[in-house]
């Protein structure tokens, strides 16, 4: 298992150097909040609608290491992928009692195109995704242990679940799985078990489809359940679904998700099988009731599949017939080319020129509270608050404008018109002082 955190590390390490620009959420999301959070201003940062585990985690690394909240969120979002990688082996290896197939796991995790880019990023993918990988494989070794050891595993599992909803609510849905699970595992007293589980969960569904305006639904990660009360119809569903499926097989790499639904359809050990049909059931179910789904968010059910993968591609693998073996190759192949492709991408231009003028203004002298920009991300490196360009561009304020971003091009034209001259320019983005020349 040494080799896991190995290749994982090195998968990372091109797309870490060829990194351009914080995610907009990161800046304008999770590092304030981490700030909140490290000035011990608990009570406003808990009352921003982000979840707090992931900022709070931030700003007890950047307090304790003291770099800077950005960096911070980008070593903890590696560190986690690193995590998840050595976890899914872990999860493979026991569902396989092999060490082959749980490395063709971990090497699909970690040649996600998708979760690398996001790994090297402040953002939470990673962390969720190792807390869930994590819990589930506790729940899946509880079942195999006996006496305390079972039931600390179990109580483990669900605790790292849960602290999974504290970075993104979507792991209620691995909950939920296991529930089912848990109600279905037995004939007998499936009808109890099926009620105990059942009443709260409509009961939960009624209020999302009774209340939707209610206040907790108002905070990222609860607001995505609201979709619950608005059924788009039957046109809408259709619409949707060629979106969303494409979405699981583009994210996830075609090949993967293929081989991941051939080997669902064989048994697999203990419960893992009928969890993961759970979970993509779930997942499935509420990107529909949306009618479009992120990347980010279908990244943990994808990678939940992983094992089946790679337990099926093994199997071609070890099988004699030369056609067979060459199939397991190409989808192995299709992974390393789809991770190089993102890997080694040069970092953006656009991107860095906009990096490169926030630290530019940062650097200057008088610099106001505000920037008006029309790429907020230049105000994030500038260290102030973006503003908005709108009719009126106040002439005691920094401006910093991409001419070919929105409106750039009827901004940059009556800036100019005004006298005033760009003191920077870098590519299409032109700085403009506080003072008229």
């Amino acid at each position: 298992m040494w080799l896991v955190p190995l290749l994982a590390c090195a998968a990372l390490v091109p797309a870490w150097l060829n990194f351009d620009i914080i995610s907009m959420d990161g800046a304008f999301q999770y590092v304030p909040t981490a700030v909140l959070f490290a000035q011990g201003r608990f009570a406003e940062a808990l009352a921003r609608p982000q979840l707090p585990l992931f900022p709070l985690l931030m700003a007890l690394l950047s307090h304790v290491s003291g770099i800077p909240p950005e960096l911070a969120g980008r070593l903890i979002a590696a560190a986690s992928f690193v995590l998840a990688a050595i976890g899914l082996f872990r999860v493979t290896q026991r569902l396989s009692s092999g060490r082959s197939a749980a490395l063709l796991a971990a090497i699909f995790l970690i040649t996600n195109p998708e979760l690398v880019s996001r790994a090297v990023d402040c953002l939470k993918e990673g962390p969720f995704l190792a807390l869930v990988i994590w819990g589930n494989y506790l729940i899946l070794a509880s079942m195999q242990e006996q006496g305390r050891r079972g039931r600390g595993a179990l109580a483990l599992g669900v605790v790292l679940l849960l602290l999974g909803v504290l970075v993104r609510t979507t792991a209620l849905l691995f909950i939920a799985a296991w529930l089912i699970v848990w109600v279905f595992h037995t004939r007998q007293g499936r009808l109890m078990r099926f009620l105990v589980v059942c009443a709260p969960a409509v009961a939960a569904i009624l209020v999302i489809v009774c209340f939707p305006q209610w206040g907790l639904f108002h905070r990222k990660g609860f607001a995505i359940f609201t979709y619950l009360a608005l059924f788009p119809g039957l046109d809408g569903l259709l619409k949707g679904a060629v979106d969303v499926i494409g979405g699981f097989f583009v994210t996830g790499n075609p090949a993967l998700i293929l081989c991941a639904l051939l080997g669902l359809g064989r048994p697999a050990a203990g419960c893992y099988r009928a969890h993961a049909i759970a979970v993509l059931a779930f997942f499935l179910g509420v990107t529909l009731f949306m009618g479009w789904t992120s990347d980010r968010y279908i990244l943990a059910p994808i990678v939940w599949l992983y094992p089946a993968a790679a337990i099926f591609v093994q199997g071609l693998l070890d099988r004699r017939g030369r056609g067979l073996q060459a199939l397991g190759w190409a989808v192995l192949m299709s992974c390393l080319i789809l991770w190089g492709v993102q890997a080694f991408r040069p970092p953006d231009p656009a991107y860095l020129d906009r990096r490169q003028a926030g630290e530019w203004i940062r650097q200057q002298d008088g610099l106001p509270a505000v920037v008006v920009t029309n790429r907020p991300r230049i105000a994030y490196y500038a260290g102030v608050s973006p503003v908005l360009p709108d009719s009126v561009l106040p002439e005691d304020a920094w401006a910093a404008i991409d001419a070919s971003g929105p409106q750039g091009a009827g901004l940059v034209s009556r800036l100019e018109g005004e006298g005033r001259r760009p003191v920077k320019v870098l590519g299409t983005i032109r700085v403009y002082s506080p003072s008229l020349d």
